[in-house]
């Protein structure tokens, strides 16, 4: 895991060096329950068929992109450490079959300047960057308003609101 700044970007190389779509999704309320400021791996938990949704995004080429605000961090509740467990638990939950190619997280808060923080679209144009994803035909699913407004922002036109969380 590299930390830039105020940020945590992890790459998984598999699908890299040509243009494609890409499937991004928040975290908290589409991949695991929100359990807000959660920093305890063994509370973490998937939301029903978040394993369908990755297997049909690998059977269909795209790359798969987390995109995640964590402004616990920020605020001081948890740290990079407990992060990184709660996302070593989520993965070992999702299992090996379908990768998650990427995970973008961000450490601001609603009161900080950070164009990574959603809903600006900083995440997404560095993933695009990072692993030759055309935003235009990528999707984006989120369960809140902020992770709809930076897909708008960045230029993706296919949007999922689920209910599951805000």
């Amino acid at each position: 895991m590299e930390l830039k700044k105020n940020k945590k970007v992890i790459v998984h190389p598999s699908l890299l060096g040509r243009r494609q779509s890409a499937l991004f999704l928040d975290r908290d309320g589409v991949i695991i329950e929100d359990k807000h400021y959660l920093s305890n791996p063994s509370k973490v938990k998937l939301c029903p068929n978040i394993k369908e949704v990755l297997k049909s995004a690998f059977e269909n080429d795209f790359i798969i992109v987390v995109i995640t605000n964590q402004s616990g961090i920020g605020k001081g509740f948890f740290g990079w450490d407990e992060y990184k467990s709660v996302t070593e638990r989520m993965l070992f939950l999702l299992g090996d079959q379908y990768k998650i190619n990427a995970i973008y997280a961000n450490s601001y808060t609603d009161f900080d300047d950070g164009y990574w923080r959603k809903p600006q679209p900083g995440m997404f144009f560095e993933a695009a960057g990072d692993l030759s994803i055309d935003l235009k035909s990528s999707i984006m699913i989120g369960d809140r308003d902020s992770d709809l407004k930076a897909g708008i922002s960045a230029g993706l036109t296919k949007l999922v609101h689920v209910l599951t969380g805000h």
